[in-house]
């Protein structure tokens, strides 16, 4: 039993960080960044549970209790994963800070028992071995929980991002998407063991059965992941979606047509210009209105409508603001802004704020 249990933790280990090492060199690629950061993290947990199950914890106190905030990193990694497999373009924003609340609660829980003397130590692990603390178990619940919620985020945010899925479903990629799935499905469903099995018997999360699991879920999570981000290259899954996949751009003109459509809208302000539609876009980027689509899909993960109301109502909100237009009436603001009504103005603006232009502005009023 325990050559089958080093073995197991070994090998599991050992795959873990050839996978790091895979996806940190091809970290170009969407998601493979945080697949390394992963990878590295499980394979530290793989290690740790073998410590704990073969009794050597004994020999190495310090490295108790660490992995409770190395296991809450999972669920944030995992999500950001996702995010940068659907959403080639996403990068961590100051308000994604708060997923990394849990681990670092944890950590500044854990901190004192961290700094505190081995003695101390080796007595609260010969105590766990025998009837794992109340404390231990609160901490594993919630981090599993955690991370479940932050799988089924991912998940919702696919489902949100591609609530069509059906009509621009690719057939060629049709095993890619089942093996995904199916791929989530398992995760979702591993946590969801993991919590229940913590519920019926605290001291599971001792057991060898606990730690070995780990190990074999790496094995496939990096595999299947490997699997799914080769097949979706530098720009991700939405290709395995995207009804442009036949007249897709290269890479190096995708992106200098995106500085080019930046450029008219940020600098030209192009989209003050109530009858701006995808022809004329098109003209002004010298390619087809099927090209302008498609990248406006890949990149900014939105249609060329979402993409020019956003910007109107960004601009909107910069003259709602502004005391110097507090004289201006609403239906001023918005033919300003680039809409051609008042009512298609008030219905774009509280869709994308929550509020409509005129109970946004007596805000900003209250405020200032």
């Amino acid at each position: 039993m325990d050559s089958i249990n080093f073995f197991l933790h070994t090998a599991g280990a050992t795959q873990s960080l050839f996978f790091a090492l895979y996806f940190w060199l091809k970290r170009k690629q969407p998601g493979f960044t945080y697949l390394a950061l992963l990878m590295l993290l499980l394979t530290f947990l793989i290690l740790l549970g073998y410590v704990y199950t073969s009794g050597r914890i004994i020999d190495l106190p310090h490295l108790s209790r660490t992995g409770f905030p190395t296991a809450a990193l999972i669920g944030p990694l995992m999500y950001f994963f996702l995010k940068t497999l659907f959403n080639p373009g996403f990068s961590i924003k100051r308000q994604h800070m708060l997923f990394f609340l849990i681990p670092a609660g944890e950590l500044v829980y854990l901190l004192p028992y961290y700094l505190g003397p081995v003695s101390m130590k080796l007595q609260y692990i010969q105590e766990d071995l025998q009837n794992i603390h109340i404390e231990c178990t609160y901490m594993s619940l919630f981090t599993y929980i955690s991370m479940l919620s932050f799988l089924l985020l991912g998940v919702f945010d696919i489902i949100k991002v591609y609530p069509n899925k059906k009509e621009r479903f690719n057939k060629e990629h049709k095993k890619e998407i089942i093996v995904l799935y199916s791929f989530l499905t398992l995760i979702i469903g591993y946590n969801i063991f993991i919590v229940l099995g913590i519920i019926l018997d605290p001291n599971y999360i001792n057991s060898n059965l606990f730690s070995g699991s780990i190990a074999v879920l790496v094995l496939i999570t990096g595999y299947i992941s490997l699997f799914i981000s080769n097949k979706a290259g530098l720009t991700g899954l939405p290709g395995l979606f995207n009804k442009y996949d036949k007249s897709r751009l290269p890479d190096v003109v995708v992106d200098g047509k995106i500085k080019n459509l930046l450029d008219h809208f940020e600098n030209n302000q192009v989209f003050l210009d109530p009858d701006l539609n995808l022809k004329k876009i098109s003209e002004l980027l010298n390619i087809s209105s099927n090209n302008v689509s498609q990248i406006i899909n890949r990149h900014f993960n939105m249609s060329f409508p979402d993409l020019l109301n956003k910007y109107r109502v960004d601009y909107a909100i910069k003259l709602l603001s502004n005391i110097e237009n507090s004289e201006k009436n609403i239906l001023h603001i918005a033919f300003e802004s680039g809409f051609n009504s008042k009512s298609n103005f008030n219905s774009t603006f509280k869709k994308l704020t929550g509020q409509n232009p005129g109970a946004y502005r007596l805000q900003f009023k209250k405020n200032t």
